[in-house]
């Protein structure tokens, strides 16, 4: 069971749910809070899994892998391509080893998948990924994520740990707490209509770019191996404190799909605005349509 260490200077934004309880683990997640599945536990070759070496990634640092169906696709597939950095580096005149990993990886994809239907499933989801992380994390900035497409869509994001070696996580405040506090002196009113624009510049004025330049205090989670746990990356500052292998399901869907709908990114970012402004629905229309010439009808 994962281990947690609470800092009394911040609410208590962790909590542990059964999966028996999908409305309640929906309904906690979109809130910002981190939820641990109970009984929930991805099994797994760890030893095995661990025990692989990265293959060469595009950017040194960055060993995310989308690894979906092993199926061969006609002509070039970057799904394909995917596969052959394993089969041609860590596998290389292994076939065994590669058929062995292969297998895990469906194994493990499916397990992940099965999750978030049982959770999420009657959400209308837009897109459905799996990415495993070969990359050993020591020491990681608090953050507050910029999610690529959350201008239209929300993320659940679903975390497992495949690694023999626990993986260790830092929790600190809601979304709320940094951009209430830092609306004007980060200047937040001028991208309140994008989203994505918003969020980095929220978490670069929150906690700047190094792990050195923040001492803001932080719940510490430990997670086992197998172990699963979801956090909505978005509106919740996080962190990876140390950790190697992980794999993590996303899926896409609309904001519509939320249980509570003022709990998700642009209903936080109109609040906010209201809260600071007093005319946020004038101010971000106009805002949107000096940026988007389409929108005005002459694009």
């Amino acid at each position: 069971m994962a281990e947690i260490s609470c800092d009394d200077r911040i609410p208590d934004n962790i909590v542990r749910l059964s999966i028996k309880d999908p409305q309640a683990v929906q309904s906690a997640y979109e809130c910002g809070k981190l939820v641990i599945l109970e009984d929930a536990r991805i099994d797994a070759d760890y030893a095995f899994l661990s025990s692989i070496p990265s293959p060469k990634a595009a950017h040194p640092g960055r060993e995310k892998f989308c690894l979906a169906r092993q199926e061969r696709w006609k002509g070039h597939d970057r799904r394909e391509a995917v596969w052959h950095k394993f089969e041609t580096g860590p596998f290389q005149g292994d076939p065994e080893g590669y058929a062995r990993f292969q297998r895990e990886v469906k194994s493990v994809n499916g397990q992940m998948n099965a999750l978030v239907e049982h959770l999420f499933g009657s959400l209308p989801f837009r897109t459905r990924s799996i990415t495993w992380k070969f990359q050993r994390i020591t020491g990681e900035n608090l953050h507050i994520d910029n999610l690529q497409g959350c201008q239209k869509l929300a993320q659940i994001r679903l975390f497992a740990n495949l690694h023999t070696a626990p993986r260790v996580w830092g929790i600190a405040k809601h979304w709320r707490a940094y951009a209430s506090r830092l609306f004007e002196t980060a200047s937040l009113e001028e991208v309140l209509h994008d989203y994505y624009q918003f969020n980095t510049r929220l978490s670069v004025a929150a906690f700047g770019y190094s792990h050195h330049t923040t001492d803001d205090p932080r719940h510490v989670v430990t997670f086992n191996p197998g172990e699963v746990w979801l956090a909505n990356s978005a509106i919740v500052a996080h962190q990876v404190r140390s950790g190697d292998l992980l794999t993590i399901a996303h899926y896409e869907y609309p904001y519509k799909g939320y249980v509570r709908k003022t709990e998700a990114l642009p209903a936080l970012i109109r609040q906010l605005g209201v809260e600071k402004l007093g005319y946020l629905g004038y101010h971000q229309k106009v805002l949107s349509l000096k940026l988007d010439p389409r929108r005005m009808g002459i694009g």
